[in-house]
């Protein structure tokens, strides 16, 4: 993963050969993002931290809690409005 220049955006690079896994609720999408917390992959729409207020031993190192942060990720609240909105 890296930062774009232009944009400043992370971004995921696959090297040829690199497993993939796939997202734990969407199985035909890629699961680029990793919980350690709860051993699940997610991709982009599903990437969230699904409990923020339960501690968690990776959180610091936690690139979904980062790019959350950073506003490049909705949290979880966000989604769930979003979707009840729609």
């Amino acid at each position: 993963m890296f930062r774009e220049a232009e944009t400043n955006r992370m971004i995921l690079v696959r090297r040829e050969g690199d497993y993939m896994d796939f997202c734990y609720r969407h199985p035909e999408r890629e699961g680029v993002f990793y919980c350690q917390k709860d051993g699940t992959r997610m991709c982009e729409e599903c990437a969230c931290c699904h409990s923020p207020r339960i501690y968690c031993q990776f959180r610091t190192a936690c690139i979904i809690n980062m790019l959350t942060k950073e506003g490049e990720l909705s949290s979880c609240a966000e989604k769930v409005k979003s979707k009840k909105s729609a």
